[in-house]
């Protein structure tokens, strides 16, 4: 499983002013590419066309050499699995949030089954424990009313969802953003296992995230200026490594 994007994409509001501007990005299965930049670069507009709630005005994106526009839309969005920096949960209980993530076949094979599945993805996703400590109806627990759910708490178990899919394409956005740094390292952890054999898309401000990426992009204004591993694009001494020293005043010590 790949992908090969290449693309030029404006609004249709101002169609004049390119948001992206003939980028190119290949995922492969097993591999981890990171998209970095200044705010405005164009980071989430890449993960919303690889979904297709837009297309591109010239390009194209392809999954396994074709063109997800003449793929059926649902099918393409169930090879894709999404975290976000703030997970939505639906106003159901834990138990079904992480269900979600299976398909129809899966969800016909019975509730034990169902329930193997979910622990599983959720012990994998390390959110068994609170779950089944911290949470007064452990599974079963509403997700609206247990307020007390933190935000790397949240975050495992849209990990857990994303991991008992199966899905073959996984998209990171910001997830570690507004987690402390202790938390940060217990999600990092677990996405790691996420990870595993899928074709990964990091999108990620802190060099903690994505300093262990295969690839690393660097999207200024629409372009990707710079590509390479985190150590070949501080020896670079351009764009990336300026980006990290104004984050924190080293690139060698950020994150």
């Amino acid at each position: 499983m790949f992908v090969s994007f290449s693309v030029v994409y404006a609004y249709r509001v101002n169609p004049s002013v390119h948001v992206l501007n003939g980028i190119d990005l290949h995922l492969t299965r097993g591999k981890v590419v990171a998209l970095c930049g200044e705010s405005g670069g164009g980071k989430s507009t890449v993960t919303r066309l690889i979904q297709r709630f837009y297309d591109p005005i010239k390009g194209s994106i392809e999954l396994n050499d074709m063109d997800i526009r003449s793929i059926n839309l649902t099918w393409l969005r169930k090879q894709i699995r999404v975290i976000d920096q703030d997970p939505v949960l639906p106003d159901v209980t834990i138990y079904e949030n992480i269900a979600l993530g299976l398909g129809e076949d899966d969800m016909e094979k019975g509730k034990d089954y169902v329930y193997q599945r979910v622990v599983e993805a959720a012990t994998l996703a390390d959110a068994h424990n609170f779950i089944t400590t911290k949470c007064e109806k452990g599974y079963d627990t509403p997700v609206r009313i247990f307020s007390r759910l933190s935000g790397g708490e949240r975050q495992r178990i849209a990990i857990a969802r994303a991991l008992i899919s199966h899905a073959p394409i996984l998209i990171c956005d910001e997830i570690t953003s507004s987690l402390d740094a202790e938390t940060e390292k217990t999600v990092l952890g677990t996405l790691s296992r996420a990870m595993e054999g899928k074709a990964v898309l990091l999108i990620a401000h802190r060099l903690s995230t994505i300093r262990h990426a295969d690839e690393i992009a660097f999207l200024e204004r629409g372009t990707i200026v710079e590509r390479g591993t985190h150590e070949e694009l501080l020896r670079l001494n351009g764009r990336y490594s300026s980006y990290l020293k104004t984050l924190n005043g080293s690139a060698e010590t950020f994150g």
